[in-house]
């Protein structure tokens, strides 16, 4: 199980057993939204998709929060970028 889907895991969990509070938040006033932001490591690779489980949308819409997914580069993709842009102003 990669990282991402532990973070759906708990905060499915944390949705279902947080319904009422939400509620609460929401309705404080200055309050204007609620949001998840998922933080995931963006991969080396020419395509980049993750998938949401149902239960985990239905945790969601009931709970009436966004949802963020946030793709971060890490020094790795920072570290094969700087050898691709060496190589590239090398020629080769």
């Amino acid at each position: 199980m990669d990282e991402f889907e532990v973070q759906l895991d708990d905060a499915t969990a944390f949705l279902n057993r947080s319904q009422s509070d939400f509620g609460k938040i929401k309705a404080f006033p200055g309050v204007e939204y609620a949001e998840l932001d998922f933080g995931i490591k963006l991969r080396d690779s020419y395509t980049h998709s993750d998938v949401l489980p149902s239960k985990f949308l239905q945790a969601v819409a009931e709970s009436g929060v966004s949802i963020a997914l946030t793709h971060y580069r890490t020094d790795d993709a920072e570290q094969t970028d700087q050898v691709n842009l060496a190589s590239a102003e090398d020629g080769h």
